[in-house]
C-alpha cells in the first residue's frame, strides 16, 4: 500500500504524535479527477476489479483515512453516484462519499471520484484537533495550525512544511524500499496483510451502505 508512505501523511502521522494538535476528532481526505475512457479494460469490470472508483482509488485513501484517524473504524454510510460512469465504460461507480466513525471517537469523511473535470486545488487531507489542525495542499506542502507553536495566537499560529525533498517524496520507491529490507531483515513490517484487510472492510461496508441506504457497523 503506497499511500500509507506518501510523505505529507507520514509527517502528518508524525505530528499527529507529538501531540502537536491535541486530541484529533476529525478527518477529511479527498482525491478528485478525470480519468480517461477506457474500453474493455478489466480495471472498469465490476466482477474484474471488485468495484467502481471506490475499490480501485477509494482503497488507497481508506488507508490514509485510518492512519490519520487512528482508530478501528466501527460505523460506515456511503453514497455513490455513477452519473459519469458510462463516459468512462465504467460498471461501477464513478463518485463515492463516505462517512465513517472510529472507535476512539474520531469521525471521517473521505471523498473520491474519477468524473471530476478540471477541480482545482484542492487538499489531499486536512486533520483537526482540539488544539489545532493540519491540512496537506496538494502540492508538497503541509499547512499547521496549532497553539502549540510558541509565540503565535492560536487563530494565527501557521507552520508550513515543504515536502519536495522528504525522504518518502516518492511514495512507490519507499514502499519497495521497506518491503526489501523486511525480507531482508525480518520483524516486523508495516505492510501487513491484515491492514490491508480492514481497508477492503471499510470499503466493502460502504457498498453494503450504498445499497441499502443504511450506516452498517464494523466488524462485519
Amino acid at each position: 500500500e503506497n499511500y500509507q508512505f506518501m510523505s505529507d501523511g507520514t509527517e502528518a502521522s508524525r505530528l499527529i504524535a507529538s501531540g502537536l494538535i491535541g486530541e484529533v476528532f476529525m478527518v477529511r481526505v479527498h482525491e478528485l479527477w478525470r480519468i480517461g475512457p477506457w474500453p474493455g479494460s478489466w480495471w472498469f469490470q465490476r466482477d474484474a476489479a471488485g468495484g467502481g472508483n471506490l475499490m480501485s482509488l477509494g482503497t488507497h485513501l481508506v488507508r490514509t483515512l485510518r492512519a490519520l484517524a487512528g482508530g478501528q473504524a466501527e460505523q460506515v454510510f456511503a453514497l455513490f453516484s455513477d452519473r459519469v460512469s458510462p463516459e468512462l465504460y465504467l460498471e461501477g461507480e464513478d463518485t463515492s462519499l463516505l462517512a465513517v466513525r472510529f472507535d476512539n471517537g474520531v469521525i471521517g469523511n473521505l471523498v473520491t471520484s474519477w468524473a471530476t473535470r478540471n477541480p482545482g486545488p484542492s487538499p489531499r487531507f486536512a486533520v483537526y484537533g482540539t488544539d489545532g489542525s493540519i491540512i496537506s495542499d496538494g502540492n508538497d506542502t503541509l499547512l499547521v495550525y496549532s497553539r502549540g507553536i510558541e509565540g503565535v495566537q492560536p487563530t494565527e499560529a501557521e507552520m508550513r512544511i515543504d515536502l519536495a525533498r522528504h525522504p518518502n517524496r516518492d511514495a512507490f520507491a519507499a514502499e519497495c524500499r521497506e518491503f526489501v529490507r523486511w525480507v531482508q531483515t525480518g520483524g516486523d513490517s508495516p505492510i501487513k496483510g491484515e491492514e490491508g484487510r480492514k481497508d477492503l472492510e471499510i470499503v466493502e461496508a460502504a457498498y453494503r451502505s450504498a445499497s441499502s441506504g443504511e450506516a452498517v457497523r464494523l466488524p462485519l
